[in-house]
């Protein structure tokens, strides 16, 4: 069962990852982007399933009616890794108990 989360508890997920260096977002876009993803992950989670790619495009639409741009949005179980080129302070990685978040805009 998809477990769902508290927004804070989105917001700690991303900042769990910026002591790495995966997360290089900040200040309002940082936050919307937070608030995005709480607010996709909360409508395309169900008891049996999570909605994947309604999920990922809702979080990329968003991200692209605040930000314009080429925004991607990639969604796991379990933890994955990855190598991007994202723009400078466009690039979040959420990591939560059951699901990882990536979320940049490209070049």
């Amino acid at each position: 069962m998809p477990k769902l989360y508290k927004l804070s508890e989105v917001r700690d997920g991303a900042n769990a990852m910026s002591n790495g260096a995966k997360t290089q977002m900040s200040g309002e876009k940082f936050e919307s982007a937070v608030r995005i993803i709480f607010e996709a992950i909360k409508i395309h989670s169900y008891p049996e399933e999570r909605e994947w790619l309604e999920m990922c495009s809702r979080i990329r639409n968003e991200m692209k009616k605040l930000y314009p741009g080429s925004w991607h949005c990639i969604a796991y179980e379990t933890k994955f890794y990855s190598i991007v080129e994202s723009t400078s302070g466009d690039y979040m990685t959420v990591k939560l108990d059951d699901l990882y978040i990536e979320l940049f805009r490209s070049h």
